[in-house]
């Protein structure tokens, strides 16, 4: 699953490719609020707030994210068992994408994010 700066990014980039200004959200507590979701799941609740919002004929709110994400049970919670043991074969056969790499250039080592 993403770490919380990872869902954040994620959330800023669903955000703005709705046409909204991700500055306006609280970032940090949809990310907080969202720990367990996979990135799909984050946009669907982007898609979901964004539906509400316009049937009550309001503009999109942090708030309307945080009710979706609250209405919605994850994956990782309703496939526990299968994701643990995927998560355990896969310990020591893949690289994990959430883990920072390190990059050297000119010498100097540089901490590389994806």
């Amino acid at each position: 699953m993403p770490s919380p700066e990872e869902r954040q990014e994620i959330f800023k980039i669903h955000i703005n490719k709705r046409r909204r200004d991700a500055a306006k959200f609280d970032l940090e507590a949809l990310a907080s609020g969202s720990a367990e979701f996979s990135g799909a799941e984050i946009e669907e609740a982007v898609n979901s707030a964004l539906y509400d919002a316009f049937y009550s004929k309001q503009e999109l709110t942090t708030e309307n994210i945080r009710t979706s994400l609250s209405q919605t049970v994850p994956l990782a919670k309703t496939m526990d068992e299968q994701i643990s043991r995927l998560r355990s074969w896969a310990e020591g056969r893949a690289r994990n994408a959430s883990v920072p790499r390190e990059a050297k250039k000119d010498g100097a080592v540089r901490r590389m994010e994806f």
